[in-house]
């Protein structure tokens, strides 16, 4: 986790992308380091926003905004958005949700002696829950540890 204070001088040209829910800034200028392509939550750029023109300080987790404190206040983002903890996420739980299958395939057609029609379908349904299983622990594996600091610092979360 890298953490940047100053002076917010500039946000660069920003896109919003509605499939993820971010604004991606070509460059944020803090102090006198510039720093390019910068993800941040659509939720949290509005406190991003707000900084400018003002000290504040950023808290990056690769090249995702993840908290930033203006005014005196701490603003993070309450889920984990990152880009890459959603392919963690997307990742982990695409992994989980096989092996579910494979797992509960090969249970109900060796062990059970079930049909092969009817292992396919025990085996399609058992795809949903390995997967959101598989999700729910990389969200919370990949999630950056200051998160939980935030939270007993009675931050705002976003």
């Amino acid at each position: 986790m890298k953490t940047v204070q100053g002076f917010l001088r500039r946000l660069g040209e920003s896109t919003v992308s509605t499939a993820t829910e971010t604004k991606i800034y070509s460059l944020i200028e803090v102090g006198d380091q510039v720093i390019p392509s910068v993800t941040v939550s659509r939720k949290l750029a509005n406190f991003v926003s707000d900084g400018v023109g003002q000290d504040v300080t950023l808290h990056l987790h690769g090249s995702d905004i993840v908290a930033c404190e203006v005014n005196g206040k701490t603003y993070y983002e309450s889920q984990f958005t990152t880009t890459s903890g959603k392919l963690a996420v997307l990742a982990c739980g695409a992994v989980a949700g096989f092996l579910c299958m494979v797992g509960f395939s090969l249970f109900f057609g060796l062990v059970l002696g079930m049909s092969g029609g009817s292992f396919a379908i025990v085996a399609l349904l058992m795809f949903p829950v390995g997967a959101v299983l598989g999700g729910k622990w990389a969200a919370k594996k990949f999630k950056p540890r200051e998160f939980d600091q935030w939270k007993a610092q009675e931050a705002t979360a976003v």
